[in-house]
């Protein structure tokens, strides 16, 4: 059990972080909550149903948070994007919110066929334009392949 755990669901609940531990190893060990709050009560110190339950939700919760931050930071540092403030951040962070929030800015974005099409085109359209100002004749040309010959000649 990761104590750094411990004693965050200790403070959330305002118990004792010998009470969080004895219990979360006896929900590890398989015991379910009726079982601890009735047979087990001088292992968790007289904890009732509800502290157990709260302990078990934090315990899963905390876990769920730690699996998805591994995730993040191995998303981030395979694309070459973590830095040592960034890590530190996800590091730091205890919500799923906040590590969500930290993590925004560099979610790969969803590429849909569409989306690569567009890419595409418009690079072909930068590449046969750009920097070429002054001559509507090429910009023309290079916009050609686009419409196919099927340009508006606008109302008659």
């Amino acid at each position: 059990m990761n104590l750094k755990h411990i004693e965050t669901i200790a403070r959330e609940l305002g118990i004792k972080p010998s009470q969080v531990g004895a219990t979360a190893q006896l929900i590890v060990e398989g015991g379910t909550v009726p079982f601890i709050a009735r047979y087990r009560k001088e292992a968790t110190g007289l904890l009732d149903e509800v502290a157990i339950t709260g302990i078990r939700d934090g315990m899963l919760r905390l876990a769920q948070l730690d699996e998805r931050r591994e995730v993040i930071l191995k998303s981030l540092d395979e694309r070459k994007l973590l830095t040592d403030e960034l890590k530190s951040k996800i590091e730091k962070a205890e919500t799923m919110t906040l590590l969500e929030d930290l993590f925004a800015p560099f979610r790969p974005k969803r590429r849909t066929r569409a989306t690569i099409a567009k890419e595409k085109a418009w690079s072909r359209w930068q590449f046969g334009c750009g920097g070429q100002d002054d001559h509507p004749e090429t910009d023309q040309r290079a916009g050609h392949g686009f419409v196919q010959g099927h340009v508006w000649q606008g109302y008659e």
